[in-house]
C-alpha cells in the first residue's frame, strides 16, 4: 500500500509505503512530503488565480468583441446610408457641390460635373471661384458676404472646360460639419 497522510501533532505530511517482504513481516517507509505538499498548494493557488484572471480577461475580451462587432455594424449602416445618399445626389438633375471656404471642391455630383464640363476627378481639383466668373477683386467680398449671411442666391456665369460660358442661377449655403464650415 501507498498513501499520504497529514500528521497534525507534527504539522507534517507523510507519504507512507507499506509492503510485506515475506509472510508475517512488513516494512513501512515514512517519507516527509511537507515541502512537496506546500509547493502543490502554492501551485494550486496560482492555478486558481490564473483561472480567475483568464475568466475575467475572457469576459472582458468577449465584451470588447461584442462592442467592436456593434461598432462595425453601426459603421456599416452609416456607410450604407452615405453610399445611398451619394447615389441619390449623383442621380439628381441639379448640380450639387461641397466646397471649403477657400472655394476648393470637396464633393461634386454628376450633374455638377456635366454642368461645368469636367470629369468629376478634374472638377474636384478645380476651385469654385475660378470656375465662376467673379472678378478677382470681388472674390473675397463674395466669400465674406457668404460667411456673414450664410447664403447667397445669385445669377452669374461660369466657364465650362471647353471655355464656353454659361449663365447659371447659383444658390449657396454654409453648412457646419465635423470638418468645419462648407459651402453647398
Amino acid at each position: 500500500e501507498n498513501f499520504e497522510v497529514y500528521f497534525k501533532p507534527l504539522s507534517t505530511w507523510f507519504n507512507i509505503s507499506v509492503y510485506g517482504p515475506k509472510k508475517d513481516h512488513f516494512v513501512a517507509i515514512f517519507e516527509n512530503i511537507s515541502e512537496r505538499k506546500k509547493l502543490e498548494q502554492e501551485l494550486n493557488s496560482y492555478n486558481q488565480r490564473l483561472e480567475e484572471v483568464v475568466t475575467r480577461r475572457t469576459a472582458e475580451y468577449a465584451q470588447a468583441n461584442k462592442n467592436l462587432t456593434q461598432e462595425i455594424m453601426d459603421r456599416r449602416k452609416i456607410e450604407e446610408g452615405l453610399v445611398f445618399r451619394a447615389m441619390i445626389l449623383d442621380n439628381l438633375s441639379e448640380a450639387i457641390f461641397l466646397a471649403n471656404l477657400k472655394g476648393e471642391f470637396v464633393y461634386v455630383n454628376l450633374a455638377a460635373c456635366e454642368l461645368f464640363g469636367h470629369a468629376c476627378e478634374e472638377l474636384l481639383n478645380q476651385n469654385l471661384l475660378e470656375i465662376l466668373q467673379i472678378p478677382e477683386m470681388e472674390k473675397s467680398e463674395f466669400m465674406d458676404k457668404l460667411q456673414k449671411t450664410e447664403q447667397i442666391d445669385i445669377h452669374t456665369v461660369h466657364v465650362r472646360k471647353n471655355k464656353e460660358k454659361a449663365p447659371i442661377h447659383l444658390r449657396m449655403h454654409i453648412v457646419n460639419t465635423v470638418h468645419g464650415k462648407l459651402v453647398i
